[in-house]
């Protein structure tokens, strides 16, 4: 129930007046005299949003971490190319051509 709280919080800051009575609403359905039955929306499109949601949130993970990867070869290049290891550098900047 924390995020009751939040939301509430939130949607008191809102301009949108609907929003700034979420706490009234979410009492009405916790106590049943909204029925969520008649809100509209299946559960079946709320599963697929959640899943397509969830693919987001899994991609966007793996892009930082790539993305990672990708700022520790540069930074390495970088010390390579002021040292000018020769053999390494080009070992180096192979990986960072791969990674890319």
């Amino acid at each position: 129930m924390i995020c009751k709280g939040f939301v509430s919080r939130l949607g008191k800051k809102c301009i949108i007046c609907a929003l700034q009575g979420f706490e009234h609403v979410y009492g009405d359905i916790m106590s049943g005299v909204i029925d969520v039955k008649e809100l509209g929306f299946l559960v079946k499109d709320m599963e697929g949003r959640v899943r397509k949601r969830e693919r987001y949130v899994s991609c966007r993970a793996r892009l930082y971490d790539e993305m990672e990867v990708l700022n520790e070869l540069e930074i390495a290049t970088k010390k390579f190319q002021q040292n000018q290891h020769g053999e390494s550098r080009k070992a180096i900047e192979q990986k960072l051509v791969w990674q890319k």
